[in-house]
Formats: structure tokens, sequence, C-alpha cells
């Protein structure tokens, strides 16, 4: 079951609150329960079991994040592991390997050359439309 199945809702033109009833999972009022039930009993174990339920929903999702940040850091000191490892091998082989100021220096240059194709296109484009403006 969903978690909002759970928790408050607002239901009907009244907008009274709605908490489920564990018999047969449907949705009642306070009044509806005290009129079936005789008592507030059940309303108040209802009201107990959408805490419980909401708190179990809401801790799953903490850990779910928990392990993903554990992912991301495993993955990220794997990468750095194996960088050192590629660095080290470089140097023992005599060549220079580079290393991160290069890909760097890699990754800004392919910026620049796709930025100025980008605006060689947009001039182009523009020269066109100029062009055919005039005649």
């Amino acid at each position: 079951m969903d978690v909002m199945d759970w928790t408050n809702n607002l239901g009907g033109a009244s907008g009274a609150e709605r908490r489920v009833d564990p018999s047969d999972g449907r949705h009642y009022t306070r009044a509806e329960f005290r009129q079936f039930y005789g008592s507030l009993n059940e309303w108040k174990d209802a009201g107990d079991a959408a805490r419980a339920a909401a708190d179990a929903a809401r801790a799953a999702a903490t850990a779910e994040q928990a392990r993903q940040r554990a992912a991301r850091y495993r993955r990220r000191m794997f990468n750095r592991r194996l960088t050192r490892a590629r660095a080290a091998f470089a140097a023992a082989q005599g060549t220079t390997g580079g290393g991160r100021r290069k890909t760097r220096r890699r990754r800004k240059t392919r910026r620049r050359r796709k930025t100025r194709r980008r605006r060689k296109r947009k001039t182009r484009k523009r020269r066109r439309r100029a062009r055919s403006k005039n005649y």
C-alpha cells in the first residue's frame, strides 16, 4: 500500500479526517468509526498504524539514500585508485601520464571549439536570412 493510503486522508465534501480500517482496508471518518465500533479505540489504533507505516516508509527511503551515497563514494574511491595506478604505470614506463591537468586542458579546448562552431553556424544562418529578405 502507498503511504498516502495510511496517512490522514481528506475525503468527501466535508473534508473530515479519514483513517484506514485495518479489517477491510477502507477509509472512514471518526464518526463512522464510533458508529461501527462503539468507541474510538480502533480510531486511535488506525492512527498509530498510519504513523508506523509513514515512519517505516521514511526509514526505507533514508536507507536507500544511504546505500546510494555509499555506492557513489565507492565509485569515486575506485576511480581515484585507478587514476593513481595509471599514473604510476606511466611513470614506470617512462612516459608522462599527463593526469588531470592535461584532461582539463583537453576539455577546455573541446568546449572552445564547440562554442566557435556554434557561433559560426549562427552567423551563417543570420547571413542567409538577411540575403533571403533582400531578394
